[in-house]
């Protein structure tokens, strides 16, 4: 398992000039277990269509949200989680697709 960061975008509006700020923020850094899902971009589960092509694993204590960004360590790769599922206790699974 690699250890991947966990990122968020939070939107702030500004009301004096009227625009609205993105910023991505780190929120933590989990093992993971990401899994290609063998050249599929679309998955069904359960009657829903995920577009993902690949299939995760986390067997710690997380915070992971659908819209999250996941990158490794070295930060060239990022994955955007397309769907979560939590399993037992820690463990949660989730599908995500490849940004960059």
């Amino acid at each position: 398992m690699a250890r991947f960061d966990i990122r968020r975008q939070i939107k702030e509006s500004d009301t004096t000039i009227g625009g609205v700020t993105t910023t991505s923020t780190a929120i933590e850094t989990r093992f993971m277990d990401l899994q290609h899902l063998g050249g599929k971009d679309l998955v069904e589960l359960e009657g829903l269509r995920i577009e993902a092509n690949y299939k995760g694993y986390c067997h710690e204590e997380t915070s992971l949200r659908e819209q999250d960004t996941i990158t490794d360590d070295s930060g060239t790769t990022q994955y955007q989680v397309m769907f979560v599922e939590n399993l037992w206790r820690e463990h949660v699974k989730f599908f995500a697709k490849k940004v960059i």
